[in-house]
This record gives structure tokens, C-alpha cells and sequence, in this order.
């Protein structure tokens, strides 16, 4: 899917400035609209992890339970599918196709070395995935162009090494800290 996307793309007269806003995206250049859009998704993406959140806490960690209690594991499965695609959506605009993935998994990642308990790790990821954006504008504004914000898969690569090295329990600090 992803050739055929770039496939089309290369066939208008702009290719080189679609396909970089394409894989990149334009952080700098989202209006409100697009902002508006972006929250609308965001607020459907929590309502529906909040109201579903036990059935695809148990899918994810133990399907045979899941399955055992009456859940239905494909339609979860299809549930949770388009939850991520809508997150995607909402973030392919500003950030790009390929800029989507490491906001979207490193803060998971990242925040599930931080801690061993699911609800810490919710919270945490929230935490890493605004100070990661927070970090990629920031550069990204103060280097003059939006492409600098490609460095913020560096960035969150950075960031997920330091919870891991820094962090992580029984590493790091953490095992220092305990003795």
C-alpha cells in the first residue's frame, strides 16, 4: 500500500514537495482545521479505549481468559485495528506516514521500561510521547525547516535508550537506587 501511495504521489507535477510532506509530513504549516480534525479523532480514540478498556487489557495478555469469558477476541481484534488507524490518520498530516510510527510506538515502548504496572505505563507513555513532541517542534522551529523534524525518530530512539539504560527496573538507576 505504501508503494502504490508513493506510486500516485510521483505522478503529479509537485512530487518532490508532496513527497516530502507526504513521508514527513508539515508540522509547522497545520492549521486549525486540521487541528480541530486531529482532536475530534483523539477524544474518539480515548472514549473508545476507556469504554473497552478491560476486554483489551485481558486480549492482550491473556487471550484464552478473553475468550473464555465470552469476549468476542475477532471483533476486539478489529476494534483495536482501527483504533491505531485512526491514530495514524490523525497524525500522518503533521508528522507523515513515516514519522507516524515512532511517536506512535517508541512512547509505549519507552514508558513500559519505566515500569512493570499497566497503570503506570499508560500515563507514562502520555508523558514520554508530549515531552518527545515537545522536543521534535522545538528543534524543528529553531533549526528554520520542518524536515529537521525527521531527527525526532533519533530523538525518540534517544529517549527510549535513556528509560532503558537510566530507568528501567532492575537496571540502571533503578537497580542502583534498590541496592
Amino acid at each position: 500500500m505504501f508503494s502504490l501511495g508513493v506510486v500516485l504521489v510521483s505522478q503529479r507535477r509537485t512530487y518532490a514537495a508532496d513527497l516530502t510532506a507526504f513521508l514527513f509530513g508539515r508540522v509547522l504549516f497545520t492549521n486549525a482545521a486540521q487541528l480541530v480534525e486531529t482532536a475530534v479523532l483523539a477524544a474518539i480514540v480515548l472514549t473508545v479505549l476507556v469504554a473497552c478498556r478491560r476486554p483489551l487489557v485481558l486480549m492482550a495478555f491473556d487471550p484464552v481468559t478473553a475468550r473464555a469469558q465470552g469476549y468476542r477476541m475477532r471483533l476486539l481484534a478489529l476494534l483495536f485495528n482501527v483504533v491505531v488507524a485512526l491514530v495514524v490518520v490523525a497524525g500522518a498530516r503533521a508528522v507523515g506516514t513515516l514519522l507516524v510510527i515512532a511517536p506512535l510506538i517508541v512512547p509505549a515502548a519507552s514508558a513500559r521500561l519505566l515500569s512493570d504496572r499497566l497503570p503506570l505505563i499508560v500515563p507514562l507513555a502520555g508523558v514520554v510521547a508530549a515531552v518527545g513532541a515537545w522536543a521534535r517542534l522545538e528543534v524543528s522551529y529553531q533549526a528554520g525547516g520542518s524536515w529537521w523534524w525527521a531527527c525526532g525518530v533519533w530523538e525518540c530512539c534517544a529517549l527510549s535508550a535513556a528509560c532503558w539504560d537510566g530507568f528501567s527496573p532492575g537496571r540502571g538507576l533503578a537497580a542502583w537506587a534498590d541496592g
